[in-house]
């Protein structure tokens, strides 16, 4: 979408979403609208941290939501799935709160109840379906 003092508000076809502009030579203001989230792009902000944990303490988490061109996300829109299984025991899963304080900012929260090594799923719904976002192993402690 875009709009200039001199042109009228109007959907650009998607075949002209991400073609170069000559930006310094337009004389027409424009608004740029990232793509849909990626999920190989968006990241887990403190991925040390996401290492371990420690039994019935809540555990808080960032991942950043960024499209194919790493541009930041501008809205708070994406839907987030965070899942850690024990390895020793699938019949152990936690699902995390996953809630956005901010554009491009998603907030992940759990705790756990049991120790060991828990494998971290994140998936990402982008255009109707579930994206592989991020693997991690962590162990927790008593």
């Amino acid at each position: 979408m875009w709009e200039s003092d001199s042109q009228p508000f109007e959907v650009i076809s998607e075949d002209n979403y991400f073609n170069e502009l000559n930006v310094a030579a337009t004389p027409y203001l424009f608004s740029v609208v990232p793509a849909a989230t990626n999920a190989t792009e968006s990241q887990i902000v403190d991925l040390a941290a996401v290492k371990s944990a420690t039994v019935d303490v809540l555990e808080t988490h960032q991942i950043v939501a960024r499209d194919i061109h790493r541009n930041l996300k501008q809205d708070q829109l994406d839907v987030f799935e965070v899942t850690l299984t024990k390895n020793d025991d699938a019949s152990v899963q936690v699902i995390a709160s996953v809630t956005s304080p901010q554009d491009s900012i998603y907030t992940i929260e759990y705790t756990l109840t049991k120790a060991g090594t828990y494998s971290m799923e994140v998936l990402a719904f982008v255009d109707g379906e579930w994206q592989h976002c991020f693997d991690s192993n962590t162990q927790v402690t008593c």
